[in-house]
């Protein structure tokens, strides 16, 4: 006789908080690294040289 075997089953409701706490994390990382890269973008920009003129 194959042993029994003791899964419990979790409701959609009691992941809804996991799953809340997991969307908030995800979207401040994405923030974050969004902020980032567009700070370092303005940087590059602002000390980019100014491109030549041909008089």
């Amino acid at each position: 006789m194959a042993p029994k075997t003791h899964h419990k089953t979790f409701a959609d409701a009691s992941q809804a908080p996991f799953q809340e706490v997991l969307q908030e994390r995800l979207r401040i990382a994405i923030r974050v690294t969004l902020l980032t890269l567009l700070e370092e973008e303005v940087a590059a920009f602002c000390n980019a040289a100014p491109l030549p003129t041909d008089p």
